[in-house]
């Protein structure tokens, strides 16, 4: 059963992903979870986590779901301080669309971390 949901995540395009969170989203709202906080300033906003899900991909989001059911425990931490994306008008027709205007992507981590070392910041 896992294994066959994980595949049909793996299939799906970026706007798929973003609705399949949202009737997620909607349908689980409020149901107490390990890892889930839903007081309303705790909780990651619907349309981040919609975003996040059609950054990194069904193929990405498969094998992390699919680590996470192996060793909850030890590989669930550090999500929200490890993940970063932005949202950026698409420069031109070609590059799409993904919803209102704006396009999602992943913030290269090397990026993120040439930065963040140039600063002096000790990633360790």
């Amino acid at each position: 059963l896992i294994e066959s949901l994980l595949s049909e995540l793996e299939a799906l395009e970026p706007s798929e992903l973003g609705e399949r969170v949202a009737l997620a989203f909607t349908k689980h709202f409020g149901v107490a979870a390990r890892g889930i906080d839903w007081r309303p300033d705790r909780h990651t906003p619907l349309p981040l986590l919609q975003g996040i899900a059609a950054c990194v991909g069904g193929r990405v989001l498969s094998v992390v779901f699919r680590a996470l059911c192996m060793d909850y425990r030890h590989l669930s931490g550090g999500l929200p301080d490890l993940l970063l994306i932005r949202a950026r008008r698409p420069s031109s027709p070609e590059e799409g669309d993904q919803g209102h205007g704006a396009k999602w992507e992943v913030a290269p981590a090397n990026e993120w971390l040439g930065s963040s070392l140039a600063a002096g910041v000790d990633p360790f």
